[in-house]
């Protein structure tokens, strides 16, 4: 009997001291493991090509931002720099405002806006529902806020005032990727589905992040897209519709990614090529179905840029031609209808970035900034409130010549 448990303790003090080695083995390897510096992040992000352009002009829900080249930060429709809380006041402008200065990089929600400032600063003000302004509370902004320093790269999102999607991630200097606010459905790929009210760190070495329904992505800086939380429409991408707490792996060799609260996405390739996924209702996707993808179908080729709107899409191919397709309500794709597409129409040429969401805005190649779609609250900025199913000039400082102006700005 002695014996018997002399051979049991041997076995067992033999086990934990093979699970002690493992540990110190995972302890070594993690802490000598090769981090990039700041320096080698860039290097590593140009090398892979991965789009990491500030947004120079950015619609969302019922606003639409524009930073000129000075820094100094426009914005019309509803009123996104001083949103209460209770959200009941409803400030809007036609025209663009002049609300901000030193303001590198915008990323509004529909009811809270981040900026990065020059000395990449983050700053962030409005709705602060679930934490997703990252202050520490749960309390709303009329004001901007100093988030945190070091910051590349933000991206930020909310739903229809349901607090699922009211979230927003952040990328500092060294490429380590930080989240916070709610994660219901483990939108902040920590693991959990706690709300986060101040920044956690979620991983390394990534070049771009984008929120979208309770979902995110990030590519990182080799160029490979991962994403994570909800997945009811299949637009993370992974071939299933199971919500996901932690990041998983997509696809390779991406160097830009779109997505939005309408649950589809879409990505572009090294060789150019754009693949989507997800939500297809109204033929967003292009495939000329509305039936929804789970993994990533090829559209088009020699696409520069993408970006999805609420439930439409838009791409720029290599030769400056702008494409539209999906939901035309309101006149949001351009063509000078509201006649929903399955494929991709051609909507402009010479055209060098876009952004949608009910309104649509474009940077041609001179310069110039054009709007289009939904126009309930001003947001597309003509000065009026009447929607517009073709492209119209927009007037903003250092966007084109101005001389011309027509309309003016406050």
């Amino acid at each position: 009997m002695i014996r018997r448990v002399k051979i049991i303790f041997v076995v067992i003090i033999s086990i934990l001291l093979l699970i002690i080695s493992y540990i110190a083995i995972i302890t070594f390897i993690e802490s000598n493991a090769p981090r990039l510096s700041d320096e080698r992040v860039d290097e590593a992000r140009k090398i892979a090509n991965i789009n990491t352009e500030f947004s120079p002009v950015r619609a969302v829900g019922f606003s639409s931002f524009a930073i000129d080249p000075e820094g100094n930060m426009w914005v019309w429709g509803v009123n996104s720099l001083l949103q209460p809380r209770d959200e009941t006041w409803r400030g809007e402008s036609n025209v663009p405002v002049n609300v901000l200065e030193n303001v590198m990089s915008v990323s509004p929600g529909r009811w809270q806006t981040m900026v990065i400032k020059n000395d990449n600063t983050l700053w962030a003000w409005g709705s602060n529902r679930n934490g997703q302004l990252g202050d520490g509370t749960t309390i709303g902004r009329h004001n901007p806020v100093k988030i945190m320093e070091d910051v590349v790269y933000v991206s930020t999102n909310t739903d229809e005032g349901r607090d699922i999607s009211n979230h927003s991630m952040a990328i500092r200097s060294d490429g380590s990727l930080w989240a916070w606010g709610s994660n219901r459905f483990g939108q902040l790929g920590d693991g959990t589905t706690v709300d986060r009210h101040s920044p956690v760190k979620i991983m390394e070495d990534v070049a771009v992040v984008v929120t979208g329904f309770a979902h995110t992505f990030a590519i990182r800086t080799d160029g490979s897209l991962w994403a994570w939380g909800s997945n009811r429409s299949g637009q993370l991408g992974d071939g299933t519709t199971r919500t996901r707490l932690h990041p998983v792996k997509i696809m390779n060799d991406v160097v830009d990614i779109s997505s939005n609260l309408t649950s589809h996405t879409m990505a572009i390739r090294v060789d150019g090529s754009l693949w989507v996924w997800g939500n297809n209702s109204n033929g967003q996707l292009g495939d000329g179905t509305t039936t929804n993808q789970h993994s990533p179908i090829k559209i088009m080729d020699s696409v520069t840029v993408v970006a999805v709107g609420v439930r439409h899409s838009m791409a720029i191919r290599e030769d400056g031609s702008l494409w539209a397709w999906g939901d035309n309500s309101q006149g949001r794709l351009g063509d000078g209808t509201t006649e929903r597409r399955l494929y991709p129409v051609k909507i402009a040429e010479n055209v060098i970035y876009v952004t949608t969401d009910t309104n649509t805005l474009a940077i041609k190649a001179d310069g110039s900034l054009w709007a289009w779609g939904w126009n309930v609250h001003g947001q597309i900025g003509d000065g009026t409130t009447v929607n517009r199913h073709s492209p119209v000039r927009i007037y903003v400082p250092g966007f084109g010549d101005s001389d011309d102006e027509e309309i003016v700005l406050q």
